[in-house]
């Protein structure tokens, strides 16, 4: 077997595993959910310590400790007795509609094989009509996040917003925050949405750097990036990415609240959390019309494709005086047929989502 052919099977292997791992089953609730929650989270270093590294975040024993962490990257499964989403979704007004989730879905993306949880219809759908409804009382947002807390979380959700602009931190990184909160609780409002959510972050900054280097052979060779030099370095500006995100939300909440950020939410924490966000998260508006980021809860099940059957659109509107997103096909898709969204192209889906196709270029 050749160098190339080498490099091949062990990308194989590692998607292959990374998505197989991403689906697997809830283990028991425990007793103590938030410390069996806070366990695998990398410890941040005190203010001064130094700098944070890459190979810290994904080698710590903490985090290869997790049964389903692939390549031992931050894990964490939100543990809530209650994760049934769809009927989380119905108690508030929303439906899901001729749709269902399938946890292992079969994958394949450049030549990768493997499998993926992704939503199908269970019925044959026409076109324009709508599939799901996702009610806006079930979002996670900012502005839920400022709604819902007291002391010092809540005066920190408050005040971010009108720091000294080298003290703020972006519309992301707070509502990370407000998914790592929730995600650390006993109990959540979101718990039926939280622990629906992957227990890796995606990104291929996590994956260790030979399942690193095998995917840019392969991600080069097929156009996405210009060279293989480029993809590496990609991965490595989407890590800094992250890091600095997380500086940046210490530096405001000390600004906002006089304290050092809670020792609970540790980098690996929100590694989790602002992957989570930054891979499943849709624009949405605030109530005096400022653009905003949500997480809807089951619709982030839904996997991307440009065109083509199944394909839906997002429409923002109210539904028997219920306001909320309306999920509309675009396309005709015959029962059993798996749906999609189309994610965009202002952005490097390899190194947001960890997945590609030819046509998506990150250059």
């Amino acid at each position: 077997m050749d160098d190339m052919q080498r490099q091949g099977a062990l990308i194989l292997l590692a998607v292959s595993v990374a998505l197989a791992l991403q689906s697997h089953p809830l283990p028991p609730p425990t007793a103590n959910t938030a410390a069996a929650a806070a366990a695998p989270f990398l410890s941040a270093p005190s203010e001064g310590e130094g700098r944070w590294t890459r190979e810290a975040l994904a080698m710590d024993p903490r985090n290869r400790s997790a049964p389903w962490a692939p390549f031992g990257s931050p894990s964490f499964r939100p543990r809530f007795e209650d994760c049934g989403t769809e009927a989380f979704l119905r108690r508030h007004g929303g439906r899901g509609g001729s749709t269902s989730v399938v946890e292992a879905l079969p994958f394949e993306s450049l030549g990768f094989e493997g499998v993926r949880r992704g939503m199908l219809s269970t019925s044959r759908v026409e076109r324009e009509r709508d599939v799901m409804f996702i009610p806006q009382a079930v979002m996670m947002s900012t502005q839920t996040a400022g709604r819902s807390y007291r002391g010092k979380l809540a005066r920190f959700f408050v005040r971010a917003q009108h720091l000294p602009a080298a003290q703020q931190v972006e519309q992301t990184s707070l509502l990370a925050l407000h998914v790592m909160h929730e995600a650390l609780q006993r109990r959540s409002f979101w718990g039926p949405y939280l622990c629906s959510l992957p227990a890796a972050a995606p990104q291929p900054f996590l994956w260790g750097r030979e399942a690193i280097r095998a995917a840019c052979v392969t991600w080069a060779a097929a156009g996405v990036f210009r060279s293989q030099k480029i993809c590496a370095q990609s991965v490595d500006e989407k890590f800094e990415e992250y890091r600095g995100h997380y500086s940046d939300l210490r530096v405001a909440w000390r600004s906002a609240t006089g304290t050092a950020l809670p020792g609970d939410y540790t980098l690996s924490a929100f590694v989790w959390a602002y992957g989570m966000v930054d891979s499943r998260s849709f624009g949405w508006k605030k109530d005096d019309g400022a653009p905003d980021v949500v997480m809807m809860p089951y619709a982030d099940m839904v996997n991307s494709r440009e065109k083509g059957a199944g394909l839906l659109a997002t429409f923002y509107e109210s539904e028997h005086g219920v306001f909320g997103a309306a999920f509309r096909a675009m396309a005709p898709a015959d029962s059993q047929q798996e749906l999609f969204l189309h994610y965009g192209d202002n952005h490097c889906h390899a190194t947001q989502y960890g997945f590609a196709d030819a046509e998506t270029k990150c250059n």
